[in-house]
């Protein structure tokens, strides 16, 4: 029992057994990958290559699936390589040197093996290789890996037994371990917004939610599902527009130029800023009748700006265990597969919280443009409040975006990626950071590593690394105890007022590069405005990856900002 629940031993233990590396199916995104149909490939990857003069690099097709199919926690090793078997056993297929010399990782075989056995016809007329009809069937070969892969993992999730262990019920399944997860309040607040039932939330006594969800009194529960509701109206009407250039949603587009602008200082009053936002890139697509009914849904609270700050305080509060009383005492740790369960629950808040606070910054974006103060005269102090608590949305949307990354991350080091020609775009939630172009590889290096398998996710590696106690009772095992890691990494609090990293995302990012994911955690401090914590462990992650000579820049900087401080203490 001790191999299988993995609590007293880690993930780094000399055992065989396969449950103490292999991150299980544990997450919830099963609606986001049913819509990823072949429509929603057709408008990823187009039949032109990355590179027009280099009709045969064809790397980006491969690239987009294999991100899409070893995506943190999505797939379960098992299925994905009983799909490429079952691609192998096709007859016809003419693959004797791929399996000659197989790639050392899951991901490097697809690569090898997918579409490798089709050829370029060449154009009668013209002697030009017909590179669109070549496009189309490796895309078929993928899409079809893609399908069988998806149809495996319907009937892998299908519950076989269940087990209880300290009154918690455990569902066994075909390839690992479910448990059901209490869901956190912001994800909660989050999914109100998206349905019909914000208003039946919001009408419930104080007392049905006293148990599960304390923080949301009446008044806090009416704002912040206002909030998300409002947040919902925005998020729908500009996901459903096509960008001006084609290439992506609205959404998409304010998003990723709103994500960009975050990894800058910037010098421009954060008014200026944000007028700009919504003038260039959210009014052409918001129009008036949009606005009118976005007003009706805030008219729902009796003051917008106190719905906002309502809402923000409860994405930075702490979000205790349910049992103030509950044992804490035991020495036992979650890893293996209990790891892999508690990471999915951790990964799962992440992904409510952030959606939420995405939604929060984007009604407040509209409550500056629509409060009507320039901060000038008697509207002066309005206009402070409003002020604050549009820094305040962006400061703690940004600090989730940065775990939601982090969530999206395998343990595979990104110099071993492919180097595209262009960013794939994302059109679904969980996709949005995981598709960006990796650095410091050729195009023809492929997507084959030095043997380091991406079937775990970069925060299963984190935890495994740490350990956090299990508690012996309480109202959600696995519940509590993720709060109980999202408080002590304690990157959202009451005190976030400013984007620059304070000293809880340096620890964090160190804390990447001291698991040996050093490529990662350059990428992690890229997030962020550079200073002297951002420039250290940038520097540092520069040398372990070999580049000498731009690392030696960046430790100047943080030597320069931490003369006569020591600010480094938090790292020794």
């Amino acid at each position: 029992m001790d191999d299988i629940f993995q609590f007293a031993t880690t993930y780094e233990s000399t055992t065989s057994s396969a449950f103490l590396h292999d991150w299980h199916a544990v997450t919830t995104d099963h609606e986001v990958v049913e819509k990823m149909d072949t429509a929603y490939f057709d408008r990823l990857i187009s039949l032109d290559p990355p590179i027009p003069t280099d009709p045969h690099n064809n790397v980006d097709i491969a690239q987009t699936f294999v991100q899409h199919l070893f995506y943190p926690g999505r797939f379960s090793t098992e299925d994905l390589e009983m799909a490429l078997t079952d691609y192998l056993s096709q007859p016809g297929r003419q693959l004797d040197a791929q399996l000659s010399a197989p790639s050392p990782t899951l991901s490097g075989r697809f690569v090898s093996v997918v579409g490798c056995d089709l050829e370029m016809s060449i154009d009668a007329q013209t002697g030009a290789p017909v590179i669109d009809a070549f496009r189309e069937a490796m895309k078929r070969d993928w899409l079809s890996i893609w399908a069988r892969v998806r149809d495996l993992d319907k009937h892998s999730r299908y519950p076989l037994a269940s087990t209880e262990v300290d009154g918690h019920v455990l569902v066994h399944t075909r390839t690992g371990l479910s448990a059901y997860i209490t869901e956190d309040a912001c994800g909660m607040v989050d999914r109100s917004g998206d349905s019909e039932d914000g208003q039946v939330i919001i009408e419930l006594p104080e007392s049905s939610f006293s148990n599960a969800y304390p923080q949301l009194e009446a008044e806090v529960r009416r704002s912040a599902v206002t909030i998300s509701t409002a947040g919902s109206y925005i998020v729908e009407r500009l996901d459903g527009q096509e960008s001006s250039d084609g290439s992506g949603t609205v959404l998409e587009d304010l998003m990723d130029h709103i994500d960009l602008t975050l990894a800058f200082s910037e010098t421009e009053p954060i008014e200026s800023r944000c007028e700009a936002l919504w003038d260039d890139m959210i009014e052409p697509y918001f129009g008036e009748e949009d606005q009118l009914a976005l007003r009706r849904v805030i008219s729902n609270t009796s003051s917008e700006r106190d719905a906002l700050s309502h809402t923000l305080d409860l994405l930075a509060s702490e979000h205790t265990a349910m049992d103030d009383n509950m044992d804490t005492s035991s020495d036992r740790i979650f890893s293996g597969s209990g790891n892999a369960l508690l990471t999915s629950s951790i990964a799962s808040t992440i992904q409510g919280r952030y959606a939420l606070a995405r939604k929060v910054l984007l009604v407040a974006l509209y409550h500056l443009t629509d409060s009507g103060t320039d901060g000038n005269g008697d509207d002066g102090e309005e206009f402070d409040q409003v002020i604050s608590i549009v820094n305040r949305a962006f400061c703690i949307y940004q600090r989730y975006r940065v775990l939601r990354w982090l969530c999206e991350q395998t343990g595979e080091e990104g110099r071993i990626r492919t180097k595209a020609s262009k960013t794939p775009k994302h059109r679904n939630e969980g996709e949005e950071n995981a598709m960006q172009k990796r650095n410091g590889s050729s195009a023809q290096d492929g997507l084959e590593g030095d043997g380091t398998d991406p079937s775990y996710s970069l925060l299963h590696s984190l935890r495994a690394a740490q350990g956090i106690s299990a508690p012996t009772s309480g109202f959600s095992l696995l519940y509590d105890a993720s709060q109980a890691h999202l408080d002590k990494l304690n990157l959202v609090d009451s005190e976030l007022v400013e984007i620059e990293p304070r000293d809880q995302d340096i620890v964090l990012a160190y804390s990447v590069l001291k698991d040996g994911h050093a490529d990662t955690a350059r990428r992690m401090t890229e997030l962020y405005p550079l200073s002297s914590g951002t420039a250290y462990i940038r520097g540092r992650a520069l040398v372990e990856t070999g580049a000498f000579d731009e690392s030696v820049d960046y430790l100047k900087q943080a030597a320069n900002g931490c003369r006569g401080k020591c600010r480094f203490s938090i790292l020794a």
